[in-house]
């Protein structure tokens, strides 16, 4: 991975063989970064997807092993006990040209992923809430 600050932009290269998730909470952790946009494009396999059922407050995971185009990546960074939270959301295809999507895991990169991180000042953190089953952004 390789990255670059442009004012409070931050632009990332994750490459070949690199987790995608664990490569930006790394790179949020050195940088010390607590709040962000975060959107992407590029090419992974091992695709990790969700789909959180309501009723069980569960999330339903599918794994997508073949070589896939990112077409989107979106997503934001938090916190939650200290450390980075990601929340992301992904669109991938393959040759057949057919989208998936949902909840974003985890995944492998193929060939490159292009990462914008537009750091945002200050903190949001999360906290499990038992109504939804999720950890959500604490706003006070």
């Amino acid at each position: 991975m390789e990255f670059k600050k442009i004012n409070n932009t931050w632009i990332l290269r994750i490459d070949k063989g690199e987790k995608i998730i664990d490569s930006i909470k790394k790179f949020s952790k050195i940088n010390k970064i607590k709040l962000a946009s975060i959107s992407a494009i590029g090419a992974a396999t091992n695709i990790r997807i969700g789909y959180f059922n309501l009723e069980t407050k569960v999330y339903n995971e599918t794994v997508f092993n073949k070589k896939y185009e990112i077409t989107s990546l979106i997503g934001n960074l938090t916190t939650k006990d200290n450390d980075p939270y990601l929340h992301m959301h992904i669109n991938f295809s393959g040759e057949d040209c057919i989208t998936y999507g949902g909840h974003f895991v985890e995944g492998t990169v193929t060939a490159v992923c292009e990462i914008i991180l537009t750091e945002i000042e200050g903190e949001v953190t999360r906290y499990f809430n038992e109504d939804s089953g999720l950890n959500v952004m604490s706003l006070k």
